[in-house]
């Protein structure tokens, strides 16, 4: 089996260009030391995190969505405009509603974060 390691760089010559997101590949040949090692570190991956290594295998990584995480800082912004209006208004109802506006949003952000995987 040829197994090579591929590594993605950004090159030199395009840092502050036009070209700032071009991606070179470079293919590095790993010794057998390495396959060995490599091949030690994907068993542990699959004893200690079966999930983990079956999401990575497919090749199709659930990341949450950049638009979920907006949408909450948006929430989050217009709940401290409440309270910044509230007091300027000096209408306490105002403010209430924006502390709890801004509460909404901060359990929003938290609850889409993914559980961190036990450990053994």
């Amino acid at each position: 089996m040829n197994l090579a390691l591929h590594l993605f760089r950004r090159p030199p010559c395009c840092a502050g260009s036009s070209m700032e997101n071009a991606i070179e590949e470079v293919v590095v040949a790993l010794s057998e030391e390495e396959r060995k090692r490599l091949a030690e570190l994907e068993q542990e991956l699959v004893q200690n995190d079966p999930e983990l290594a079956q999401e990575l295998e497919s090749g199709k990584v659930h990341r949450r969505p950049a638009l979920s995480s907006v949408a909450a800082v948006l929430t989050a912004l217009a709940g401290m405009l409440l309270i910044v209006v509230g007091i300027a208004a000096q209408l306490i109802v105002i403010g209430v509603l924006g502390f709890i506006i801004m509460g909404m949003a901060a359990y929003w952000v938290v609850s889409k974060r993914r559980p961190p995987h036990p450990t053994q």
